[in-house]
């Protein structure tokens, strides 16, 4: 459940605050020990909570909402305790000692009364468990495992489906259906395999799964034995065997009870052991169920099936890594609609006076779109839409009233969905909560997401990883439970973009709102004014004006307790709209003292006030693509706890030394090199944890800076890089920009020790305004496991290293402006065996040809080769050469003559592109007639444009 996830977080800060801050706990350590035991006693108690909320018991409810406010006054008394110490000491030496028997003595005191407080509400909801009961009603419950609570029996009840019930609505499942019958019926395969159905709640996994355990090919192949076992997400693993034995050997049930569970597993073996059999586990939600059930089913070689339907892709894997899962996906636009069609009954039917066909298909593609491809969906709301009058008021206000129509049956779709909520470890569910405050249907930057979480608090540490992996770790498993949708992956195989189902983005923000995880506030509608206890606000309205801005301010301007800020916002708000964020220094200390996060992207943004940098609990600041300009303030040297720090994209300017004192900075993101360079210097390392001067310590926390992310920063003569930036070892992604060559030596330094490092750009020069290249040897990152993306840009290399020499996991190269010395480069990089991604681009070296061996690159999948004006001749490709090679751009080699022989056998390639090429090159490619013609025929995309053609 949710309030148990915030406890679990709370209890987490607790914990690090007694830790990091146990030379300032005098006198109150105790009572802080004391909290987070008490709130660990009482997370066990939520637990079950969540089985008695669900079966609506209004006490459990009410005790469950007070125990969140609890939680919430707890997380605000440390982040006080915090905030008070944190002030204390950034007073001075002088101030501080001097202050010390005053206002310390005051800062505990005034702790110590408000765990006081705590602990007394503690003690009264103790008080009402008994009174009322609630305690015995929790204990005394069915837990999770051993049983189930009535409304999930019941819920369970209704989604156990016959494998024989009739199906004949199906749509787009044809090409599953075949090739999980060709999977089944393989009979070069004979070992014992499981083969899972993966997918979201809702998506038609086990219709699938219906549909071919019942299929005549399937039938005939396992004739001897089949059965189907549904198990669930509450499960009791001698019911599973007794069900399977009932099935598969005619087994009474009142013989099976009086068997253990080993002697059924038993039985079963010896009775599968003389036979092919197929069986259909449907519905699993953990490992657990297979490594309890597996010893029944026996590999004979003669081809038996498991068939899984899970939501978990950890299931299916861990089932039978050699198998390859079958994710299932969700209807096209087409088949959505054919589905909704015939549930509806939308055609051959007549309509309301004054209503015509076209104006309900009208409305029915706009109730089709908000199911966004989910089956389960489509179904249950075509089946409302069956039953009303067929005119345009009533479809319209299902239309206007979706999220409330499915709520209405919610055994058909909210609650399925909220199952797999429900399934999500404690430390998941905050995070999927957080899901919800992004726009419909966008698409979300996973390292955006990861930032945000951890500046939150919601990601655990995990042993000495960095608690970025562990948040990708999390993004993942969400993937993986099928909670979120991947859009994009890195060429590491890491997350780059997610997405949320429009309807799992509901269950979202449904949970979100029950326990005030946040709240969304629109600028332009007489909503009321937030709750008090909002913690997280998140603007969401469109078309603001200066006069709607304040609104919301006005609404929240007494909620102390927010952590965060995120705007949606369109269009430019006014400068005075911005100042109304904090109005004066004394309400910014007040109102936003305990902000956390405060994210402003992609809006309008003319200018950003001063006071901001009186926020000095924030640890996330976003103005990425604000379009503002002006200079940033000296007063954000304040934000000392800042983490992430996004000015990408903008024309806002950072002071010097702005960052200076940020001993928190994990991410600076930067303009780009075409708004001109940025050059800082970084932050001092002569402060450590405590934020005073200890130069015997300085050593000691030299290399433990967190710094991950430097992206387009400045270098000039000036760029303290010897005994400044080189200090910070930890970097994984780098992008430096500017005079590099005035630096080449100390950054060549640098970046060899960075052996953390996953990306790396140099950009020497802005607008090529700087002529001499940089002098930069490749072979300093030859002990760079982790690099996988290199992009070099205004550099010379005198001769390009061995294979032994580069970074062993490089599979993005680019080389733009480049003198890449005396030889064709292609013999080398072609040796380049995890190389995806190739770009080329001004890029000379001295031969006017270029040859690509036999079986090289044989893992390139996109390769570019742009205004390489001295290439004459791309002579040949080797033999097996660019086998995996999907796409192919060459661009403005204006005196290449003709395409190599042998690109002709490079039956991968999938897209062309030729541009800016010479007529004798274009005449040689033309269609069908053209010389080179047969090298590219095979080719199903080929887009070509003429030498007249100017870049847009």
């Amino acid at each position: 459940m949710a309030t148990e996830a915030i406890v679990a977080v709370v209890v987490e800060k607790i914990a690090e605050l007694i830790i990091q801050e146990a030379v300032f706990l005098r006198g109150v350590r105790d009572q802080f020990e004391w909290m987070k035991g008490e709130l660990r006693q009482m997370k066990c108690f939520l637990t079950h909570a969540d089985e008695k909320q669900q079966e609506g018991d209004a006490r459990i409810t009410n005790w469950v909402a007070d125990f969140r406010d609890i939680a919430y006054d707890a997380e605000d008394v440390i982040e006080n305790f915090i905030l008070s110490r944190a002030v204390q000491r950034r007073r001075g030496f002088i101030t501080r000692y001097a202050s010390i028997f005053l206002s310390d003595l005051l800062n505990r005191h005034r702790v110590s009364q408000e765990i006081e407080r705590i602990k007394a509400r503690i003690e009264d909801i103790s008080k009402r468990q008994v009174t009322y009961g609630i305690q015995e009603e929790m204990i005394g419950g069915e837990r999770v495992g051993e049983g189930s609570s009535s409304a999930r029996r019941r819920l369970r009840e209704r989604r156990r489906i016959s494998p024989h019930s009739d199906e004949p609505d199906i749509f787009g499942l044809e090409e599953d259906i075949n090739s999980l019958k060709g999977q089944l019926i393989n009979k070069w395969n004979l070992r014992r395999s499981v083969i899972s159905i993966v997918g979201m709640g809702g998506l038609g996994k086990t219709t699938l799964a219906k549909q071919v355990y019942n299929s005549v090919d399937v039938r005939s192949q396992f004739r001897e034995c089949r059965a189907w076992v549904y198990v669930s997400q509450v499960y009791n693993t001698k019911e599973i065997l007794q069900d399977l034995a009932k099935k598969v050997m005619g087994l009474p049930r009142k013989e099976s009870k009086e068997m253990s569970v080993e002697e059924l597993e038993e039985k079963l073996h010896r009775f599968l052991q003389e036979r092919r059999y197929l069986v259909i586990m449907d519905d699993v939600w953990v490992t657990d169920v297979w490594d309890e059930i597996k010893g029944a089913f026996p590999d004979m070689g003669n081809g038996s099936r498991i068939v899984l339907t899970t939501r978990s892709k950890d299931v299916a894997l861990h089932a039978d890594p050699a198998s390859p899962v079958h994710e299932l996906q969700l209807l096209s636009d087409e088949n959505s609609w054919a589905l909704f069609s015939k549930k509806s009954f939308l055609v051959g039917n007549s309509f309301s006076e004054g209503t015509s066909q076209e104006q309900l298909e009208n409305v029915g593609k706009k109730i089709v779109d908000k199911c966004g491809g989910l089956p389960l969906a489509i179904v249950v709301l075509g089946g409302i839409l069956s039953r009303k009058e067929r005119s345009l008021s009533e479809w319209t206000k299902v239309l206007e009233r979706i999220n409330w129509q499915l709520d209405q049956d919610r055994t058909q779709c909210s609650q399925i969905l909220a199952l797999s909520y429900d399934d999500l470890p404690l430390y998941l569910k905050p995070c999927f909560l957080y899901l919800g405050s992004f726009p419909e249907d966008s698409e979300i930057s996973a390292r955006r997401l990861i930032h945000l979480w951890i500046a939150e608090g919601l990601v655990q540490k995990r042993g000495g990883r960095a608690v970025e992996d562990v948040a990708g770790d999390y993004l993942e498993e969400l993937s993986d439970r099928s909670m979120v949708q991947v859009v994009a992956r890195r060429m590491d195989r890491t997350v780059k973009k997610c997405r949320v189902h429009d309807l799992l983005r509901d269950l979202s923000i449904s949970k979100a709102k029950e326990v005030e995880f946040f709240q969304f506030q629109g600028c332009t509608s007489p909503e009321p004014a937030l709750t008090t206890r909002a913690r997280r606000l998140v603007l969401n309205s469109k078309n603001d004006t200066e006069e709607n801005i304040p609104l919301w301010y006005h609404y929240h301007s007494c909620q102390p307790r927010l952590r965060s800020v995120l705007l949606s916002l369109n269009g430019e708000l006014p400068d005075s709209s911005i100042n109304g964020l904090f109005v004066s220094t004394t309400r910014v200390a007040f109102i936003f003292g305990m902000l956390r996060v405060l994210d402003l992207g992609y809006v309008r943004l003319p200018k950003l006030p001063n006071e901001v940098g009186k926020l000095i609990h924030l640890r996330y600041l976003g103005l990425r693509k604000t379009r503002g300009s002006g200079s940033f303030s000296p007063s954000l040297c304040n934000l000392w706890n800042l983490q992430t720090l996004d000015v990408k994209d903008t024309s806002i300017v950072l002071g010097r030394n702005v960052i200076s004192m940020m001993q928190q900075l994990r991410h600076l993101y930067l303009t780009n090199e075409f708004d001109g360079i940025q050059v800082l210097d970084p932050p001092r390392l002569d402060y450590v944890s405590d934020g005073y001067y200890h130069p015997s310590k300085n050593h000691r926390h030299h290399h433990h800076h967190q710094l991950q992310t430097l992206w387009s920063l400045g270098i000039d003569r000036n760029s303290r890089v010897k005994d400044g930036w080189d200090s910070f070892i930890n970097v994984r992604k780098l992008r430096l920009v500017g005079d590099l060559q005035s630096q080449a030596k100390a950054l060549s330094f640098w970046i060899a020790k960075l052996n953390r490092l996953e990306s790396l750009a140099l950009f020497h020069g802005v607008y090529r305004y700087l002529r001499d290249p940089m002098v930069f040897p490749l072979s300093v990152m030859n002990n760079h496991p982790n690099l996988y993306r290199l992009s070099l840009n205004g550099v010379r290399i005198d001769k390009l290293p061995s294979l032994s020499e580069f970074p062993p996991n490089l599979s993005h190269l680019t080389f733009g402006d480049c003198m890449l010395g005396e030889e064709d480069p292609f013999p080398t990089l072609s040796q380049l065996l995890r190389l995806k991604y190739l770009k080329i681009a001004y890029s000379q070296w001295r031969t006017k040809q270029m040859v690509c061996p036999g079986g090289g690159f044989p893992m390139l999948d996109h390769l570019i080769i742009s205004n390489a004006d001295h290439l004459e001749e791309w002579s040949e490709v080797g033999k097996g050469a660019f086998s995996s090679l999907r796409k192919l751009e060459l661009l403005s080699c204006r005196n290449m003559k003709m395409l190599p022989d042998g690109l002709q056998n490079v039956d991968t390639l999938r897209e062309l592109y030729m541009d800016w090429m010479s007529d004798e090159f274009n005449a040689r490619v033309q269609e069908t007639v053209g010389e080179d013609w047969y090298k590219i025929a095979h080719v199903p995309s080929i887009r070509r444009f003429g030498p007249s053609r100017r870049w847009n």
